[in-house]
């Protein structure tokens, strides 16, 4: 037992020594005080060697809207997880209120940013804690606003418990349409200067889809 311990125990030294990958800099600046974006020829190369962006530049002026589109594959959820500060760029530039977004720290870059993900991560914990997650800070108003919003408050308190329904490990007892309308809610209720949807209504019916739509929207705008 022993020297199994010890191994585990090597191992897990060896994870926690390790440099991340991304690293903030020495004097990260504050926040911006103007959020337009500008994506300035941009490549991104996965350590595999597979290219996934190649020469990408657009302008999103603070308080407009744009639409990135493509096959799957295309790249578009790994230019995210660039905005994210997830991963490096190896050639070009993002430009985040005029400044590189690699000279602000990445907890800076992540919370001024609000992301519908092509997948919902959801906790078997209440629905109350699965949309408090986005912003804690949040009152049980504003949590019931976002969720109607997203079109979920009425599902919600059809439930025998409401929002204190426990919805199971990756939420199994949400259907996918009710899971996104969830990750939709969180989204809304985190405040930020930066809106994605990252196939964020990929399970959601036409109707469905324009409703959320609209209330990205009326929330941005």
């Amino acid at each position: 037992y022993m020297g199994s311990n010890l191994q585990a125990a090597g191992r897990l030294f060896a994870v926690v020594e390790t440099k991340p990958e991304i690293q903030d800099p020495p004097e990260p600046l504050s926040t911006p005080v103007r959020f337009d974006l500008q994506v300035r020829d941009l490549y991104f190369r996965y350590p595999n060697g597979e290219q996934a962006l190649e020469g990408v530049s657009f302008d999103l002026p603070a308080g407009k809207r744009l639409a990135v589109v493509g096959m799957s594959g295309a790249g578009k959820s790994t230019l995210v997880n660039l905005l994210l500060r997830f991963w490096d760029y190896q050639q070009g530039q993002i430009l985040w209120g005029g400044q590189d977004l690699r000279l602000y720290a990445q907890e800076q870059a992540r919370s001024r940013l609000s992301v519908v993900p092509q997948r919902t991560y959801l906790f078997n914990a209440t629905l109350w804690d699965n949309l408090r997650i986005a912003y804690p800070q949040a009152s049980e108003e504003e949590i019931i606003h976002a969720a109607r919003l997203a079109g979920i408050h009425d599902f919600i308190i059809a439930l025998p418990q409401g929002y204190d329904t426990w919805i199971g490990e990756q939420g199994l007892r949400l259907s996918g349409g009710e899971r996104q309308r969830v990750a939709i809610a969180r989204a809304l209720l985190r405040p930020a200067d930066l809106f994605i949807l990252d196939e964020g209504t990929a399970n959601l019916d036409a109707l469905a889809e324009r409703q959320a739509f609209k209330s990205v929207l009326q929330v941005t705008t």
